[in-house]
């Protein structure tokens, strides 16, 4: 028999521990006496109907093969699924920010930009259509523009001084159809209301 590696297990009480699947989320509660067994792959000594149900949760399979095949099934349709999925890009205008967070770790991420932030939208949505009809072709999928996601976040991306760069993307998204949302702490909102309503 194979326990799956992709346990974990959790201390419930004195008396019981939650195993959980990490592959497919599953969990059960199993008293300390069972979770001793599992940990020293002493199968033998577990009852025949905890055992199938353990198989039925994908926590234990009857071979290594078994299991092997059910990471690889797992991994094809992951795959499959990504393959369908449309593509989501990122736009970093700024990794300055109008906030200093003590936990912030995007001041390690500073980047000396060569080339003008307007130019840099302009390429942005250039390599978004590319990039898109490149993966339509290898994917053999079609992608709709309003299927697509862009993500602008930052440092802080509203700020004051990116108020025409920001107003330039967020039209340039509507006239391509494309969505886009925004991660921003809020601060400058009000300057912006009129560009991204």
């Amino acid at each position: 028999m194979k326990l799956i590696n992709e346990i974990m297990y959790v201390n419930c009480d004195k008396d019981n521990t939650i195993i959980i699947n990490l592959i497919n989320g599953l969990a059960d509660v199993i008293d300390r006496n069972l979770e001793t067994k599992l940990k020293n792959n002493k199968f033998e000594d577990i009852q025949p109907d905890i055992i199938e149900c353990l198989i039925s949760r994908n926590f234990l399979f009857w071979t290594k093969d078994e299991y092997i095949n059910y990471l690889k099934h797992i991994e094809t349709k992951v795959n499959e699924y990504e393959i369908k999925e449309c593509p989501n890009y990122v736009f970093i205008p700024t990794y300055d920010c109008n906030l200093q967070c003590s936990y912030c770790y995007q001041k390690a991420n500073f980047i000396q930009r060569n080339v003008e932030l307007d130019q840099c939208v302009d390429e942005f949505f250039k390599f978004i259509s590319e990039q898109t009809r490149k993966l339509e072709i290898e994917n053999h999928s079609k992608y709709r523009n309003d299927e697509i996601v862009i993500t602008l976040m930052g440092g802080e991306p509203l700020l004051i001084e990116n108020r025409e760069l920001i107003k330039k993307f967020v039209y340039k998204c509507r006239d391509s159809g494309y969505m886009y949302n925004i991660v921003t702490n809020g601060l400058t909102i009000k300057e912006y209301n009129e560009i991204i309503r």
